[in-house]
């Protein structure tokens, strides 16, 4: 009886936990569904919201674009709310597919516990089948409603530009501005006694301003020496009279830096500080901000103007201009910078005096923009972007010609500037602004980007592809030859150019008014991806298998260079065994790299081996060959019958083997010439390898004596030479083989052992003048071949000969000799 209680009593345990882990499983998913629900109601709401304010017809733009950011966050959380369904989704899927398909109906029914699990599995799949769906609907409406947006925004900006004013020359205008003029002069000189009469500085606590003092003396303490230092260590220097290129790059981005971009931060923190802060405030505010924020745009722009065209200094210029063409350069974009930052600043800074002024300020607009749209059109002159070409200059220092697109650049460029005025003088000053105001800025941007291109252009140089230090070090420090820190420099930098052309792009549609919001949503599109069947394609997953694929492949470089410098060399291995250690390691992690990769972009394997499958009867016909060497090289890395070091003979080719690759053997000749031998070749055809186990070798040298010479002599002779060459082991003994006698001279053999068989010709070089002189003093002679001629009837050619005269004889001058 007891047992049985015992074992009811077990029993009623195990079922009590496997109810309270079913009840507190189905608590979390209960939850999350409900916070799910919560989230979609929110999006909902949010979306609702959305439209019925792009239904107002007075909405402003500033409420536009916060309307579109709320949007484009609707978007990006339902399509990361879509992609953790699916994500969660899979696994369900792969568990119900392996407990396959319910039983149907007539057939035996399946275990409870296996029909528990399928129900589960089912209805967690149908909720996150749910919670997809719900997100993309999300995300078309979002769409949708994005779309609705940029098209309303396009209107609103086709309207503003569009807007036709009184000419800013016609009579009325000129009376009015007139009169607007003593008012508005009279508003900005009144700011500052309004301010100051509002006792400002009495409401603001101490610390602020002791704090805002301090931090001013800080950026003045460290801004100013800085900047004498960026001129000193990195400027133009007089005392260098040819640059590189690279250093030419660096004394402008120097110059830059220390005349433009460090004032420019500091006098932005001034501003932050000041109208932060709220110590000035009201029309005050706006003048301060506006004149600040054009000296700020004065400095940057005239400063990395000069720094790249360095008019006083020929030899730091970045494009070889002229020096007279250097100079007006100089010049017009210096007067244009100033032109800029005057409307710039005067835009800021009486914002709140223009609605009430808008003849004076649209004629004060009609001035400023003809005076942009006449700088710029001097700039686009053709005489001034000639570029001279100066002797000894390298070729890879000058900039390419550009052959069709800057002239029609130009054009299109002159053909905008033209129309600024003529816009301006019919009525359109929005229009007239917009495009002068926009050319401005794109020249600054183009400047910019293809300054911080030619520098981590020459940056790359610098570290890979240049003869100097920093490279070697760098490409040391990655295993890479000469040529592949080329190859590395000549990708990274397309691949950064792609990426500053992206960065162009997308400022220059900024500029041209397109909202930040609406390049967001194209944005995450473009990384999120499409999708095809079953497979989506992202290129967010592309950069990231990219980036995943040079991460492996530059650690498993850095182990190679690791293993090659430091581990390798401390082990008995000889240099064979090492090269094949570290081969092996780089195709090993080869095949991870790409393995990463391909799961880092999502992509299942069990396909890709479905393909190899299919694909691998046309690839063995095909590419027999191939295959055929690949698995060679294989068989030879590991077998290591041939290993790199080696001296061996290929049928006709005797060389040291260099390198041993998965497709070729490469042997360089005694001659210096690499010679390429397919791996099959070496594993199926006969190779001499001298020093496949060893390096120990013999030496043989023949001799031939003449008949007649002491023979015993001679021996000891070839002995002594043997015993007193130093690389001449004494054990095995070298000996001496008389070996046939021959037509001439006596044939002898002189054989002894070395301990590296790669001096086995200098050893018999040394060996050979030994002898020579041994022979030489001991009276033994080497014979030449020897010949008889036997002639058979002679007085016939001797009448012959005499009938031709004893001049012309030639038995006359020599002697014949008969039987």
């Amino acid at each position: 009886m007891i047992p049985f209680l015992r074992a009811f009593a077990l029993a009623f345990l195990a079922l009590t936990l496997a109810a309270s882990s079913a009840h507190a499983q189905q608590q979390p998913d209960a939850a999350q569904a409900r916070a799910f629900d919560q989230t979609a109601e929110g999006w909902r709401q949010a979306l609702d919201a959305a439209q019925a304010a792009l239904a107002d017809p007075a909405l402003s733009r500033a409420e536009l674009a916060a309307v579109q950011a709320k949007v484009a966050a609707v978007h990006r959380a339902a399509v990361a709310a879509s992609a953790e369904a699916a994500t969660e989704r899979k696994p369900i899927a792969d568990q119900l597919a392996v407990l396959g398909a319910a039983p149907a109906a007539g057939q035996p029914p399946e275990p409870p516990d296996v029909a528990r699990q399928r129900a589960s599995l089912t209805a967690a799949l149908q909720r996150y089948e749910a919670q997809a769906k719900q997100a993309d609907l999300a995300v078309a409406r979002a769409d949708a409603l994005a779309l609705a947006i940029r098209r309303s925004d396009n209107e609103r900006m086709a309207r503003i530009l569009l807007a036709r004013e009184a000419p800013p020359l016609s009579r009325p205008v000129l009376a009015a501005a007139a009169l607007q003029a003593g008012e508005v002069f009279d508003a900005l000189a009144q700011a500052p006694l309004e301010w100051w009469g509002s006792s400002p500085l009495a409401q603001l606590a101490s610390t602020n301003l002791g704090w805002i003092a301090l931090v001013s003396v800080l950026v003045i303490a460290i801004g100013w020496p800085s900047r004498n230092w960026l001129l000193r260590r990195y400027g133009h220097r007089s005392d260098i009279l040819d640059p590189s290129y690279a250093r030419r790059v660096l004394a402008a981005v120097a110059e830059g830096l220390a005349r433009g971009f460090l004032p420019a931060v500091g006098l932005l923190a001034l501003v932050a500080a000041l109208v932060g802060e709220e110590i000035v405030t009201g029309l005050l505010a706006q003048m301060v901000e506006g004149i600040l924020v054009g000296i700020v745009f004065f400095s940057l722009t005239a400063s990395l103007a000069r720094a790249a065209l360095a008019p006083e200094a020929p030899n730091w210029r970045i494009v070889r201009f002229g020096a007279d063409a250097s100079r007006t350069l100089a010049r017009r974009l210096t007067a244009l910078a100033a032109v800029a930052a005057a409307a710039l600043g005067i835009r800021i800074a009486t914002h709140m005096l223009q609605p009430e002024a808008r003849e004076l300020f649209n004629l004060l607009g009609f001035g400023l923009n003809t005076l942009i749209a006449a700088f710029s059109l001097a700039l686009l002159e053709r005489r001034l972007w000639r570029i001279e070409e100066s002797a000894g200059e390298a070729a890879e220092d000058k900039p390419e010609p550009v052959r069709w697109t800057w002239p029609v650049l130009r054009f299109a460029i002159a053909m905008a500037l033209f129309a600024v005025p003529i816009l301006a003088l019919l009525g359109y000053a929005n229009f007239a602004g917009y495009i002068a105001s926009r050319v401005v800025l794109m020249g600054v941007l183009v400047g910019a980007l293809l300054l911080l291109r030619t520098l981590l252009r020459e940056l790359l140089t610098l570290l890979l592809a240049s003869a100097g230090a920093p490279s070697e070090r760098t490409r040391r420090a990655l295993a890479l030859s000469e040529q592949g820190g080329r190859f590395l420099a000549f990708w990274a930098e397309t691949a950064l150019g792609l990426l500053l052309i992206l960065l162009g792009i997308g400022l220059t549609l900024l500029l041209w008014g397109v909202p930040g919001s609406a390049l967001g949503l194209w944005t995450g599109s473009a990384l999120s991806g499409i999708e095809i069947g079953n497979m989506r394609i992202s290129l967010a997953d592309i950069l990231l298998a990219i980036l995943v694929f040079v991460a492996v492949w530059a650690l498993t470089r850095l182990f190679q260079r690791l293993l090659d410098e430091k581990l390798l060399p401390q082990t008995r291995l000889d240099p064979g065994v090492r090269h094949s250690l570290s081969a092996l390691v780089g195709y090993v992690g080869f095949v991870a790299a790409a393995v990463f990769a391909i799961s880092a972009l999502g992509l299942n394997l069990s396909n890709l081996a479905l393909i190899a499958g299919a694909l691998s009867v046309g690839i063995g016909f095909g590419l027999q060959n191939i295959v055929n060497n690949f698995v060679s090289g294989l068989i030879l890395l590991i077998e290591r019958p041939v290993k790199v070091g080696d001296w061996v003979v290929v049928g006709q080719h005797e060389g040291f083997v260099t390198r041993i690759s998965v497709r070729a053997t490469e042997i360089e000749t005694f001659r210096r010439a690499s010679v390429i031998i397919p791996n099959s070749e070496l594993l199926s055809g006969a190779v001499i390898n001298w020093t496949h186990r060893d390096k120990y070798g013999r030496v043989d040298v023949k001799v031939g004596i003449a008949y007649g010479s002491d023979t015993d002599k001679a021996r000891e002779l070839l002995l002594a030479s043997a015993r007193e060459h130093g690389q001449i082991l004494s054990w095995p003994a070298p000996y001496v083989l008389f070996t046939e006698f021959g037509d001439s001279a006596l044939q002898f053999e002189l054989r002894g052992f070395i301990a590296d068989v790669e001096q086995r010709f200098h050893v018999a070089s040394d060996l050979l003048f030994a002898i020579d002189k041994a022979f030489r003093k001991a009276k033994i002679e080497m014979p030449f071949p020897q010949r008889d001629v036997h002639l058979r009837n002679v007085e016939e050619l001797a009448k012959a000969i005499r009938d031709t005269g004893p001049d012309d004889s030639p038995a006359a001058s020599r002697g014949v000799r008969s039987d």
